[in-house]
């Protein structure tokens, strides 16, 4: 089994992709399992890509986070991933499976960067799928970004109050007064002109 990874968002027409994509499926005896990675939307080249492979017969493995879209791509095998590209391919680091790298180039897009700095940790040839899947030569000093997590205890620090805090308790009623005050203000200013004018009928 092969599995092959087709990410990043550079432009390449539908029949430059499906010719490219039925040569190596050709040549692999259809033994391949496809893998998108995908970031912040499915790219273009990728939904082609995608309808490709499918109608093809190969597998299909989408890696995503619950709350992208998804709208182009065909059916596939979901896989839930805050960080698609980085998981993907540490998934695959310890895989006795060959890995394939195929990148639809764009220099600004951070994902073919990140990936053919995969391909360079895991001693893989990276291929063009934009350029006729010519080998794309990393730079020396192109590393794999490192990916920070936020501490689980840390995130739900800063979404929920500790009720048992003596300092939360103190804030919180400082607060609830002061807006209290402030609102009797207010309706204090907007009365006291009737109650005044109501004072001089009777004066009257």
């Amino acid at each position: 089994m092969r599995n092959t990874l087709i990410v990043g968002s550079g432009k390449s027409s539908r029949a430059n992709i499906e010719a490219l994509l039925d040569d190596y499926f050709y040549m692999n005896k259809k033994d391949v399992l496809v893998i998108l990675p995908v970031v912040s939307a499915p790219s273009e080249g990728q939904i082609f890509a995608a309808q490709y492979t499918k109608d093809s017969g190969i597998q299909l493995l989408v890696s995503a986070r619950q709350d992208v879209s998804l709208t182009g791509l065909p059916s596939a095998t979901l896989v839930d991933a805050e960080n698609p590209v980085a998981e993907v391919f540490a998934n695959l680091q310890n895989s006795k499976d060959a890995v394939d790298i195929l990148i639809l180039w764009d220099d600004d897009d951070p994902a073919c960067t990140e990936a053919l700095a995969w391909a360079k940790k895991l001693g893989t040839q990276a291929l063009d799928l934009t350029n006729g899947m010519i080998a794309i030569t990393p730079a020396d000093d192109l590393e794999v970004p490192a990916v920070v997590l936020i501490p689980e205890q840390e995130s739900l620090k800063d979404d929920f109050v500790d009720v048992e805090d003596p300092d939360d308790d103190e804030d919180s009623e400082e607060y609830d007064t002061d807006e209290l005050y402030e609102a009797l203000a207010t309706l204090v200013r907007f009365i006291a002109p009737m109650l005044v004018q109501e004072m001089e009928k009777y004066r009257k």
